[in-house]
């Protein structure tokens, strides 16, 4: 039995969930997984653990359950930092919403962790600051799930059948009908700082938004990332309490999984898509751009926004994001300039005027980016239905292979038209270019 396995906290605590939400896609998963559900059965047996034949609608959700994790377990093979290892709660609730069983995922992994084909790190708790080189494999602290990885007598066998780490997409796919493609976020909390997820109410606007996200991850699904196993994506609203709430705050577009290349600029570095290298398709000033458009005022997208004579080029920036995100201008023209970054708003508002009239307009910074958003999704659905192109969203920057790069700027800009009323400027540039 595998158990007092020596690894830093850190890569332990850099293993991401095992969601079990994978099933055997390919002939080659659907034989290896039957085989290891036989092998399982016929140890259980030898060793007293099962008296009885197993039932054909246990045996169902047994070979469910045994999917899901063995994909989540190939998935985590790319992540290095975590080195294979992946996490999984053990408590029953947290099953619900899986294609695996509580039951049968414990039987499973009691057998595989006898038979060497898994290295289980029961909970666990690090030393108090998380800095030494030890951990308690022995506590009873529940505070760090339990954490997993595939032995190489797992990958060897599974090898044999043609699965790799490598090509485990192919062979295990998503099930998108229990995915959640759409979250629901509470207003942010004044005392903690933190938003609440809470139940979106059922709607066709819902169900749209749902189906939208489901097309681009079943296209995505196909396509090979040097990253790893291609991404899950949702789409995260905000304010679902307010009662102006009508999916217009938010719906920026995050990644689940292993790799989240959205969050994590190290993912992007020197990215391929279907083997060819990719770019980067960055708006200037995006939200900027989207309030001159939306509120009718004119801009110049081929002058650089933040330049402005007497002011770094990084007080500019900063100043017009703290405005948008707070929703407009903290003083009146006829206010006095006192500190430094009044008169740096001074002569931003001078230079935008536009910021005047975000308030009286309704704008702010997660209004804007439900606007963004809508715009990435109509170019990600459109680059996929009319071109076959895989893309992937960035907030405001789209990244696409090479090759493809012409056509879906062109997709890009013209979607941010057809939102906004304005063309933007957009910006490509070579991933092995990304300053990290």
């Amino acid at each position: 039995m595998l158990h007092n396995i020596h690894v830093k906290p850190e890569v332990l605590r850099n293993a991401n969930e095992a969601e079990l939400l994978l099933y055997a896609h390919s002939s080659e998963a659907k034989k290896a997984t039957a085989a290891l559900s036989d092998g399982i059965i016929e140890f259980q047996f030898q060793t007293g653990s099962r008296k009885r034949k197993i039932k054909a609608d246990v045996l169902s959700r047994f070979k469910s359950t045994l999917a899901a994790l063995l994909g989540d377990l190939l998935h985590a093979q790319s992540t290095k930092d975590a080195q294979g290892f992946c996490w999984r709660r053990s408590n029953r609730a947290s099953f619900s919403s899986t294609l695996a069983e509580s039951r049968q995922y414990e039987a499973i992994k009691a057998s595989w962790r006898q038979l060497g084909y898994l290295e289980v790190v029961d909970g666990f708790r690090g030393n108090d600051d998380w800095e030494g080189k030890n951990y308690y494999p022995d506590s009873q602290s529940t505070k760090w799930a339990t954490r997993l990885r595939a032995t190489p007598k797992l990958l060897k066998y599974l090898a044999d059948f043609g699965i790799r780490p490598d090509n485990a997409h192919h062979h295990f796919k998503r099930s998108l009908g229990r995915s959640q493609p759409v979250h629901l976020k509470s207003s942010k909390d004044q005392a903690t700082g933190r938003k609440k997820r809470i139940e979106a109410p059922k709607s066709p606007k819902l169900r749209t938004l749902e189906e939208e996200v489901n097309r681009i991850n079943e296209f995505l699904s196909d396509q090979d990332f040097s990253f790893g196993p291609a991404p899950y994506l949702y789409r995260v609203f905000n304010n679902g309490e307010s009662p102006d709430f009508n999916w217009n705050y938010g719906g920026r577009f995050y990644a689940s999984g292993d790799n989240n290349f959205i969050q994590d600029k190290e993912y992007r570095q020197g990215l391929k898509i279907n083997g060819l290298n990719a770019v980067s398709l960055d708006i200037t000033a995006c939200q900027l751009t989207l309030l001159h458009g939306l509120i009718g005022f004119e801009l110049d997208v081929e002058e650089d926004p933040y330049q402005i004579d007497g002011l770094s080029r990084d007080d500019v920036k900063g100043q017009v994001n703290i405005i948008i995100g707070k929703g407009g201008v903290s003083k009146s023209e006829t206010d006095s300039v006192n500190t430094k970054a009044e008169r740096i708003e001074a002569k931003v508002v001078k230079r935008f005027p536009v910021l005047n009239y975000m308030r009286s307009h309704g704008w702010e910074s997660l209004g804007l980016q439900a606007v963004e958003s809508n715009i990435m999704t109509r170019t990600l659905l459109r680059l996929q239905d009319e071109y076959s192109i895989p893309a992937l969203p960035v907030h405001d920057c789209l990244i696409v292979g090479e090759q493809d790069a012409d056509r879906a700027e062109a997709v890009f800009s013209e979607s941010f038209k057809d939102e906004a009323e304005v063309k933007p400027k957009i910006k490509r540039e070579a991933l092995d270019d990304l300053d990290l």
